[in-house]
């Protein structure tokens, strides 16, 4: 046996970029993209990307004091459904760049790149 490409290694992957990054292909091609990572206790941050033939797709999250950012990169030509985790937040608070979005944890768009942060309400 010469192949060092075993199906447990690339799984490993898989769970990396699916789960903790949350990136997940909803239509063939990734036309329709879902983002909804999970932020497991005991890790701080996660960040994936995977190459699609409309451009790279990219998830990173990051824990803060007051809650946690999202940056999201969504290729051209395609749409993406993100939800973000409400954490053990009892009022959420959601702002992407500087538009305040309420505590909206679902939202859908477009191609873009996009930087979320979620937090506490005051």
């Amino acid at each position: 046996m010469n192949s060092h490409n075993h199906h447990m290694f690339a799984s490993v992957g898989t769970f990396l970029y699916r789960n903790l990054a949350g990136i997940q292909s909803v239509k063939p091609g990734y036309e329709t993209i879902r983002i909804e990572p999970q932020m497991v206790h005991g890790l701080d941050w996660a960040a994936a990307s995977t190459d699609t033939v409309r451009g790279p797709v990219s998830s990173a999250w990051h824990k803060v004091d007051t809650g946690y950012t999202l940056d999201v990169t969504i290729p051209m030509g395609a749409t993406a459904t993100i939800v973000l985790p409400k954490l053990q937040m009892a009022a959420p608070v959601v702002t992407e760049g500087d538009r305040a979005l309420g505590s909206n944890l679902t939202i859908e768009t477009g191609s873009g790149s996009y930087h979320f942060q979620v937090k506490e309400r005051d």
